[in-house]
């Protein structure tokens, strides 16, 4: 064999070999939030975690935020009546699966997007913990609620497409007393306390977790990714400004759930579930309104 055969042969072996282990090294990379499988890791394991278009972002200054008036409100279909769910501990937060027929539209966004899922990101004590900033200021709590563009026909087809997923993003804000809403959705907790863990819930209301008349609220607007790895850029963010209520002892109770399986030798609790503000990188910020009391 020619020398420059063997050369070629063992060049394409290495770099097979290299594809190989990087492959597998990705395949058993269980992604978290905090040490060697932290935020800081992702995207050695997936690349577009690396991408331009990451989120969360840190919203700035009000009066530096474009007014866009073509945007006008989010409106919503279905939202009163969600018919089957599921609440579960995925090992990274709280989680729940929606079944039905429950939309959003207008606002902006191109299409009719379906709802699929909602999850909660959370602090280890509430100086932390919500995705999002509004000008460095973070909240205790975030909530994701999930939609997929219709036309796409599932969530794994519309994850591939750059106006794919519509996510509403609403923050938490600690007051002295129980928002009466969540306790007998809190009350279901004591079901998924490990990961792995679910349980099905009632006929819940999406309206009872949300703010009042959320879709007359103030919001912000821009292009960006899903927060945990694949760390896809096919999400339209709309973040609202109006926080949810909530009491200190009912965030302990989402603080109380465990990130590893009953059956494992030793515990750690969910905390700080949170990525990282990511870089804006040149991307516009949108508002619907001009002003707007809180």
């Amino acid at each position: 064999m020619h020398s420059y055969a063997r050369v070629n042969m063992e060049s394409t072996l290495f770099f097979v070999l290299g594809i190989l282990r990087f492959s597998l090294a990705t395949e058993n990379f269980h992604w978290g939030y905090h040490g060697d499988s932290g935020p800081s890791y992702w995207s050695q394991h997936f690349e577009s975690c690396a991408g331009k278009w990451q989120s969360p972002i840190d919203i700035p200054r009000e009066e530096d935020v474009e007014y866009a008036g073509h945007l006008g409100f989010v409106e919503s279909y279905g939202y009163d009546d969600v018919r089957v769910h599921t609440l579960k501990n995925n090992g990274h937060s709280l989680q729940v699966d929606v079944s039905g027929d429950s939309y959003i539209l207008g606002g902006g966004l191109p299409g009719l997007y379906k709802v699929t899922q909602l999850h909660f990101h959370w602090g280890r004590t509430s100086d932390r913990g919500s995705e999002h900033t509004f000008d460095g200021t973070a909240f205790p709590m975030e909530m994701h609620v999930v939609h997929y563009k219709k036309e796409y026909g599932s969530i794994n087809e519309a994850l591939n497409k750059s106006d794919g997923l519509a996510v509403l993003g609403f923050m938490f804000k600690v007051i002295p007393f129980d928002n009466v809403f969540y306790e007998k959705f809190l009350k279901k907790l004591s079901a998924v306390q490990y990961s792995g863990e679910s349980t099905d819930t009632w006929p819940m209301r999406l309206t009872d977790i949300l703010p009042n008349s959320w879709q007359n609220l103030k919001y912000f607007r821009y292009n960006g990714s899903l927060t945990t790895p694949p760390c896809t850029e096919a999400v339209i963010w709309t973040v609202f400004t109006r926080p949810i209520y909530i009491s200190e002892k009912q965030l302990r109770q989402f603080r109380k759930l465990y990130s590893n399986e009953k059956s494992s030798e030793t515990y750690e609790h969910i905390s700080d579930n949170y990525r990282p503000v990511q870089p804006l990188n040149n991307r516009r910020v949108l508002k619907n309104v001009r002003f707007q009391l809180l």
